[in-house]
């Protein structure tokens, strides 16, 4: 199925399409183990291009 809205992944593999404000929250408060250190959220379907990035080691999503 593909995001009409958005969707997270996470560095753990992780991956949800249109994900509820519950399950952002979840994700992002799973971050900072050695291997989920970061979620990215990316458009869907119907939304402009606007990315954003949550990570807890500095300089990790620059580029």
């Amino acid at each position: 199925m593909t995001a009409e809205y958005h969707a997270a992944d996470t560095e753990n593999g992780d991956h949800i399409d249109d994900p509820s404000e519950d399950a952002l929250f979840m994700l992002i408060n799973q971050l900072g183990h050695p291997d989920n250190t970061f979620v990215t959220i990316t458009p869907g379907r119907r939304q402009r291009v606007v990315r954003l990035g949550i990570s807890t080691r500095r300089r990790q999503l620059r580029g």
